[in-house]
């Protein structure tokens, strides 16, 4: 008994760090990141709003939710791309391979009338590469939740699969859609749980969902004209292959790199078509106005179930419709239902309607 204790104390110890670690590396690798990106996933946004709640004891109530989404691991996935149907060509160099999830993400969620009800969730994301396999981009997880009222807290950790498309074939070029397996193991303590409780056991999670009139946002105008700028200043002309490695060049943005060598490689034409290729290269919206999306996570305790339930879901409808979509900090109003159990709080059952108005920042 003393053995397995340490042996959980060794593992919520190490999850605590591993999550840090997460933050650290995204909040390093955010500068790095953005030179390279034409829009962004990540910020911090804001829902407030009422939450009615169904069943025996339902109760209309205030609610809010507060997210922080860092750089996702692979730009696309979340929360929506273009479908093939709208998607112009690009250069080569620049396509997205596309994945599902930020490398690190902070939520918290609350109500009732003191705003005390609530849990918090911290979760943090890294590959974890085997050199000479076919494993592909396995990822580890961390993974540090809780509820407000301080009844419980868990720490985890965790091994996923990389993104597998649930609609396969030219399907799936119209909904964003994937779905993720592994194996987790946690530690819970707190009186909600009876003092001490730990599990292991296979978890899912799984996203589907459509977005509808993109439009180009103020942020995408702004980076393509300073990615036009930057290009005129460091290749006026076009230059020959051995100017790549010379100064200016060399030194500017990994972006405008990037568009320099694929327009070398893509024609030969004694024309520098610089102002074609940017416009093209933007030329697909960054922002959809509407968007509906449904998500699903669970796992099932093959040991330590609590109340003797091993498998556990919960389900969200989510509904958005942007106010303002084209500016730096769009606003939303927005419809969300949940239905089911949380890791973050697994003793407590939800089924609401939440209606919200929210902003980005």
């Amino acid at each position: 008994m003393r053995t397995t204790r340490k042996c959980w104390r060794l593992c919520t110890a190490f999850a605590a760090v591993f999550a840090l670690s997460c933050l650290l590396a995204a909040i390093v690798s955010a500068a790095d990141s953005a030179a390279a990106q034409t829009t962004s996933v990540s910020g911090f946004s804001v829902d407030a709003g009422y939450m009615n709640t169904f069943g025996d004891t339902g109760e209309g109530t205030l609610y809010y939710r507060l997210d922080y989404r860092g750089a996702t691991r692979a730009r696309k996935g979340e929360p929506f791309s273009l479908s093939e149907a709208e998607k112009p060509p690009k250069l080569p160099e620049l396509q997205d391979p596309g994945d599902d999830l930020q490398s690190i993400a902070i939520r918290i969620t609350g109500g009732g009338a003191d705003l005390k009800s609530g849990t918090f969730d911290f979760l943090g994301i890294k590959s974890i590469r085997f050199p000479a396999t076919k494993l592909g981009d396995i990822r580890g997880g961390a993974q540090f939740s809780g509820r407000i009222d301080g009844k419980e807290t868990n720490a985890a950790l965790a091994i996923e699969s990389p993104p597998l498309r649930i609609i396969p074939g030219k399907i799936s070029g119209y909904a964003t859609n994937w779905l993720i397996v592994g194996l987790a193991g946690e530690n819970r303590t707190g009186s909600a749980v009876g003092g001490d409780n730990r599990w292991f056991g296979p978890t899912y999670r799984a996203f589907i969902g459509q977005a509808w009139e993109w439009i180009h946002t103020e942020q995408q105008t702004r980076e393509r004209e300073a990615l036009l700028e930057e290009i005129h200043k460091v290749a006026p002309t076009r230059p020959d292959r051995a100017d790549l490695k010379k100064s200016p060049i060399s030194e500017a943005s990994q972006l405008a790199q990037y568009t320099i060598r694929s327009l070398l490689d893509l024609t030969a034409a004694p024309d520098w078509p610089v102002d074609e290729a940017v416009t093209n290269l933007y030329k697909s919206p960054d922002r959809p106005t509407t968007m509906l999306w449904l998500e699903g996570s669970g796992w099932y305790s093959a040991t330590g179930a609590l109340e003797n339930r091993r498998l556990n879901n919960l389900i969200t409808v989510t509904f958005t419709r942007y106010l303002n979509p084209a500016t730096d900090n769009p606003m939303w109003i927005r419809l969300r239902y949940e239905n089911g159990r949380a890791r973050a709080a697994p003793t407590v059952a939800r089924n609401f309607l939440a209606v919200l108005v929210g902003g980005e920042f």
